[in-house]
């Protein structure tokens, strides 16, 4: 069943950022790519039974920032 969340950032909105998801409860990593804040993740793009609770890792592209979103 797909899932979506939405990333969002008031001090990063319209910046181009690349999206490393981790889903809770796994090892493995998948690059969501660039994306443009803000970004809606559908998990269904990697798979139906792909969950949308993790560790989302986000870096701006045009700056040194990383910041990471756990969903729970």
């Amino acid at each position: 069943m797909s899932q979506t969340v939405e990333i969002t950032s008031n001090n990063f909105s319209g910046e181009q950022v690349n999206i490393i998801f981790t889903p809770q409860g796994s090892d493995i990593s998948y690059g969501l790519g660039e994306q443009t804040i803000p970004y809606t993740f559908d998990s269904s793009i990697l798979g139906s039974n792909i969950n949308v609770l993790g560790t989302y890792s986000i870096n701006v592209i045009n700056s040194n920032c990383n910041h990471i979103l756990v969903i729970n």
